[in-house]
């Protein structure tokens, strides 16, 4: 640090000499070069000069301080990837007495779903930076969670899970990778998959009705304004009213388009409808449409208890995989499915109480889109939703990039995982 603290004076020195003598011109790069190069460690005495060493001194310490103080920590012949402020004392309650029950993280720190603390149906936060693991981390668990015989629920935003549906293929850096963690009888292992798609490309298609979804989570769907949600809500009463069903889109258009056709004689009933948001209604029902709504809505509906099953010959449990790569460019349209599938699951699932393992698990990655431009009172329905929850056996896993994305009242009903935070600081880690 001597050596580095005399080069970063000699450079601030020469540098402070450099403008202080020289004109910004074509010259200035050869004066630069000569002065640097012909007389690398010639010290400059006036007083700009050392005052612009002692401040190349002070950048160098501050640039050290800062990497210090929010560095990743790596630790000697291990990778860096769990606990970073914490020791290892701090991960032994997700750590099994029984060696082979633990799932390898690092070479320092391993995990078993199978402890009290996590095997249960816990509410739990993940939290970690752009590549720190967390996708990782959850094809690991949800393996895990598959091995102990309980379903489990991914969103494929990046196309990279997939491949636990079959065995994977030895390389030289697997390989590596073995030798590196001690792995012995390492052998590669598929797990029973069920891929979904709301597009049904690339997977099971995924469908509900209008009717289902209900004109909240439609509003958000379609980004509507609070006057217009008023007039969406009057349309979904006229017709339960009426016994009309609202199958899909199209139904709903039509639906609309008689309302406001005949709003005189709902009004006084029913309360104002105007044109004006009946119109801007059907312009986003159609970019709806256009991007693909009409795929997600019609019958039949998904069965939710469909996510619910095991594998005939050895009892794991089936890892679903939402395809969500197009899905996902449209963020509004993601957060609210996932909202609409944690409602079914809520509402269609009977209460089992205080499991010793969860039913299945749910995990809604990049949350912070779940709460953007949330109103107020459906982030109170869905705060009740997870506080509720366990009690139909469903354990929730919030996956974020930062543990302020998801609002104060939900986190206080989640476990807080520590074991994938990397890019954050130490205050707000706590």
């Amino acid at each position: 640090f001597i050596v580095l603290s005399f080069f970063a004076f000699i450079f601030g020195n020469k540098i402070t000499y450099i403008f202080k003598n020289f004109p910004l011109n074509e010259e200035f790069v050869e004066n630069f070069y000569r002065y640097f190069a012909n007389d690398p460690i010639k010290i400059y005495l006036g007083k700009e000069e050392i005052i612009g060493g002692i401040v190349g001194v002070i950048s160098l310490i501050l640039f050290y301080l800062y990497h210090k103080y929010d560095r990743k920590n790596f630790k000697e012949k291990a990778e860096h990837g769990s606990a970073e402020w914490g020791e290892k004392k701090d991960i032994e309650i997700v750590e099994d007495k029984q060696e082979e029950k633990n799932k390898l993280f690092t070479l320092s720190e391993k995990m078993s779903i199978n402890t009290r603390k996590t095997f249960k149906n816990n509410n739990t936060l993940v939290i970690g930076g752009s590549g720190s693991g967390k996708t990782i981390t959850l094809k690991v668990m949800a393996e895990s969670f598959s091995d102990a015989g309980v379903p489990v629920f991914l969103s494929d935003i990046k196309g990279d899970l997939a491949g636990m549906g079959l065995p994977g293929e030895n390389n030289e850096n697997i390989q590596k990778r073995v030798t590196n963690l001690n792995l012995e009888n390492f052998t590669f292992k598929d797990y029973p998959t069920h891929f979904w798609d709301v597009e049904g490309m690339k997977g099971h298609p995924i469908r509900t009705t209008v009717n289902n979804i209900g004109y909240q989570l439609l509003s958000r769907m379609l980004g509507l304004t609070e006057a217009q949600e008023g007039v969406l809500a009057i349309a979904f009463k006229i017709a339960s009213d009426n016994e009309w069903p609202i199958i899909d889109l199209k139904d709903l258009r039509l639906i609309l388009q008689y309302i406001g056709d005949n709003r005189k004689d709902y009004t006084l009933q029913y309360g104002n409808v105007t044109l004006q948001s009946i119109g801007s209604i059907q312009r986003n029902i159609l970019v709806l449409q256009q991007q693909g709504g009409d795929n997600f809505f019609g019958e039949p509906s998904l069965d939710i208890t469909d996510f619910i099953k095991y594998s005939a010959t050895d009892g794991r449990g089936y890892i679903n995989i939402l395809h969500a790569v197009n899905l996902f460019q449209k963020p509004t349209l993601y957060a609210t499915f996932l909202l609409w599938l944690l409602n079914e699951l809520y509402i269609k699932l009977p209460e089992v109480g205080d499991l010793e393992k969860p039913k299945m698990i749910f995990c809604f990655d990049e949350a912070h889109l779940l709460f953007e431009e949330m109103p107020d009172y459906m982030i109170k329905d869905v705060i009740q939703v997870v506080k509720l929850i366990r009690s139909k056996g469903i354990g929730l896993y919030f996956i974020s990039q930062n543990p302020k994305d998801i609002p104060d009242d939900v986190k206080d009903e989640l476990f807080n995982c520590s074991l994938v935070i990397q890019a954050l600081d130490k205050k707000m880690y706590e």
